[in-house]
């Protein structure tokens, strides 16, 4: 690649920036280009380290998932109702009725289970239960766990972009400031000489 043909480009982004050898531009200037930079490089780090956060999350909640898959049973439990056809606005395809199981051999349980709503009384529905037969959750899925994971990186690459941005507009405030002042403080040097008569 021949460098001769970037340089006039390169130099051309380098004044605009604020690097180049411009006398019109402040030191606030050169500040405030140097930021935005900075936050750049930090907003294209995050993209890794978010990465990172979300993958380690779907990795922990499939560990959790393991862990109650491992502490639980599946066991078959009788309905002792019709399930009830909810009256939302959205798609229910689960819901709440009562029914009994037995587990462990000889302990029989009575309890609320989620079955589809056309399930009628008799039906049976598997259900995960504790070694001691009190019904649980169903342990999360690996879908569950990838959305999870997903959630994190967005939430850690949000924040960190959201706090890179209240930080270039901090500096940007701050430095509007001192251009300001210095602003003042040139015209007061500059404005009683125009005020002299001329002869």
């Amino acid at each position: 690649m021949n460098s001769s043909r970037w340089t006039p480009t390169l130099a051309a982004h380098a004044r605009r920036a604020g690097w180049g050898r411009n006398t019109l531009r402040r030191a606030t200037d050169r500040i405030e280009a140097a930021t935005v930079l900075v936050a750049l490089a930090l907003a294209v780090a995050a993209i890794p380290l978010a990465t990172h956060v979300g993958t380690a999350a779907y990795h922990h909640n499939l560990a959790v998932s393991a862990e109650q898959t491992a502490a639980s049973r599946a066991v078959v439990a009788t309905l002792l109702q019709d399930a009830p056809v909810s009256t939302g606005d959205g798609p229910v395809l689960l819901v709440p009725v009562p029914a009994t199981w037995t587990y462990p051999p000889g302990h029989r349980h009575t309890g609320v289970v989620s079955a589809p709503q056309d399930a009628s009384a008799g039906s049976t529905v598997t259900v995960r239960t504790t070694h001691a037969g009190t019904v649980l959750v169903e342990p999360m899925g690996r879908d569950q766990a990838w959305a999870r994971g997903g959630l994190m990186t967005m939430i850690t690459l949000g924040g960190v972009l959201a706090g890179l941005a209240a930080l270039v507009l901090l500096v940007h405030r701050r430095l509007d400031r001192a251009r300001y002042a210095a602003w003042d403080a040139d015209w007061r040097r500059v404005a009683p000489r125009w005020a002299q008569p001329t002869n």
